[in-house]
């Protein structure tokens, strides 16, 4: 299995808050990875994702069980083993792929350590995204590339797939 990008470059047309806002209101799963201000390289880029082809979640783990860390990695390789991407060096940003986080508590997997506040959230342990459709929003330059990902093994054929995303980035280019 692998992923790939479709991407289309278009000058930014509003503020990249006011399009996360109207995204994250109106989907039930989406992230919103703001740089804020362009510095250097690294946070040049914001990132606005939704539309999963799969959500991965990790439960509580609740107090240290030795060799629980190599089920969690191993879980996680298997996880990414058939969502292989490449990077693209004509698009030097976050294309796709899994975005989430990891708790603080999933360190019981990896460390014998003591729970000394207590849990009053009750979250998983790890939540990723695999988001199909992303606007990469790029702060120094004032433009955005919109993304739709073509998964082969989830759409049917490549050429369904394709199609899939080309209609997706045309609705997504005139939706902002």
């Amino acid at each position: 299995g692998f992923v790939v990008p479709l991407v289309r470059s278009v000058p930014c047309p509003s503020d990249p808050w006011q399009i996360a806002r109207r995204v994250i209101e109106r989907e039930e799963t989406a992230f919103f990875l703001d740089s804020v201000r362009p510095q250097g390289e690294t946070s040049r880029y914001s990132y606005l994702g939704w539309n999963p082809f799969r959500i991965f979640r990790l439960p509580q783990i609740n107090g240290y069980s030795n060799g629980s860390s190599s089920g969690v990695v191993s879980r996680l390789r298997n996880l990414f083993r058939p969502y292989r991407g490449r990077r693209w060096p004509e698009f030097p940003f976050f294309t796709g792929g899994a975005a989430g986080y990891f708790s603080y508590e999933l360190r019981r997997a990896f460390e014998h350590l003591p729970a000394r506040a207590a849990d009053d959230l009750e979250l998983d342990s790890a939540v990723l995204l695999f988001v199909r459709d992303l606007l990469v929003f790029d702060l120094k330059d004032r433009k955005w590339f919109v993304i739709s990902n073509l998964v082969p093994g989830l759409d049917g054929t490549f050429q369904e797939a394709l199609e899939r995303a080309r209609g997706a980035i045309e609705e997504k280019t005139k939706e902002f």
